[in-house]
């Protein structure tokens, strides 16, 4: 059995499952899908609909938070073994990660420009008519290279919510350095998000004087949509990677670390509605932006994933059954479906209706994944191998 805080690599071909936490997935594409399409009326409705439309609101950091920590706990686990980095192990870590996440979105970004080139109005942030041709070759460039989620003016170009996988990608080509300091010792981990606080301050302070297409343009973006300023997420996970006890320990009677998870959960997003320093008007680097967005909440996900593995609990079952588990393996499919090209041409040509197009969007993505993503992640990684 594996010691809290240590690594040692998973005997055997198969890779480390687990069922509750690809449940997880889904929900935190969910609360995704919650956030960018509120179903409750801000104005006009009952009070209990505005308070439910001021909780719903504050899914802002909490969808992709969650992502973001299960990310960085599945490859620690995953690849926590691995003592001496070769370039050989580099290749196919790298290899393996990227066929992962970047099939599904270079095709929906060729799509999506394409949708763009021939419809305009298709893009909800309407600046594709004003592109030149080459500010046009330009987003097309940033955008399938992930080189526009550092940049605050095309963040949001292309795959609307795709500016995650610069994030994500950031995690990945810095999760071996994370790997092996964690193995000399764990804590050494709680430095990772100050030094890259301060990598990102620094390039924020150089691209400010080139003023260069919104790269590192604020401290605002960088805190709040770049791998330097969202880095406690992913340090979050692979600290919990460190103390979870071995994968083959049966789970443990007991509540307390799941409720406790749930709770603090409960508690941040309620002090968010109540003390509104979240919102789009206020800076997120304003020091209770930070405590709470950056440090609480990461700290209270990474406790509900630990009460989700250590303890048996009805919720766990739920997450686990087999419509979640289906759920949370096209839950990367639904998430770049969700909004964009999509989304609007199931809601202009096939339904309107709000819930029927979130059950379309779900179909849709459990069919790409099934016909798309995984055989073409098959197909790249089996290519690796050889």
């Amino acid at each position: 059995m594996r010691q809290p805080g240590s690594f040692e690599p998973v005997p055997g071909p198969a890779k480390p499952y687990f069922p509750a936490l690809t449940g997880v997935r889904a929900l935190a594409a969910y609360c995704v899908y919650l956030y960018h399409f509120n179903p409750f009326p801000a104005r006009g409705g009952s009070q209990l609909e505005a308070i439910l439309w001021a909780v719903v609101d504050k899914f802002n950091n909490l969808g992709v938070g969650i992502f973001f920590v299960l990310s960085g706990f599945l490859i620690a686990v995953r690849y926590g073994g691995i003592s001496t980095w070769s370039p050989g192990e580099l290749r196919r870590y790298l290899g393996n990660r990227l066929a992962r996440i970047y099939p599904i979105y270079f095709l929906l970004t060729c799509l999506t420009c394409l949708v763009f080139w021939l419809r305009p109005g298709y893009d909800i942030y309407g600046v594709w008519p004003a592109y030149r041709p080459l500010d046009k070759v330009l987003v097309f460039f940033l955008n399938i290279t992930l080189l526009r989620g550092f940049s605050e003016q095309f963040l949001y170009s292309g795959v609307w919510q795709g500016w995650s996988l610069t994030v994500e990608l950031c995690f990945y080509l810095l999760a071996p350095f994370l790997l092996l300091s964690a193995r000399r010792t764990r804590w050494a981990l709680l430095l990772w998000p100050l030094a890259l606080l301060a990598v990102g301050a620094l390039l924020v302070a150089g691209f400010s004087v080139v003023h260069t297409y919104g790269f590192f343009a604020s401290f605002d973006f960088m805190l709040g949509s770049t791998f330097f300023g969202r880095s406690s997420e992913f340090v979050s996970g692979v600290l919990l990677a460190c103390v979870l006890p071995g994968r083959g320990a049966p789970a443990r009677e007991g509540r307390g670390r799941l409720l406790g998870g749930l709770l603090l959960l409960g508690v941040l997003l309620a002090f968010k509605v109540v003390v509104p320093f979240d919102s789009w008007a206020r800076p997120a680097t304003s020091w209770l932006a930070i405590v709470v967005n950056h440090l609480l909440l990461p700290a209270s996900i990474t406790l509900l994933f630990y009460g989700l593995l250590t303890e048996k609990s009805l919720l766990g079952k739920v997450l686990a059954s087999k419509p979640l588990q289906l759920l949370g393996f096209s839950s990367y499919c639904f998430y770049l479906l969700h909004v964009g090209v999509i989304e609007m041409l199931v809601r202009h040509h096939v339904t309107s209706n709000s819930f029927g197009v979130f059950l379309l969007l779900n179909l849709l993505s459990i069919l790409v994944f099934k016909f798309i993503e995984r055989p073409a992640h098959l197909y790249l990684t089996a290519r690796l191998r050889k």
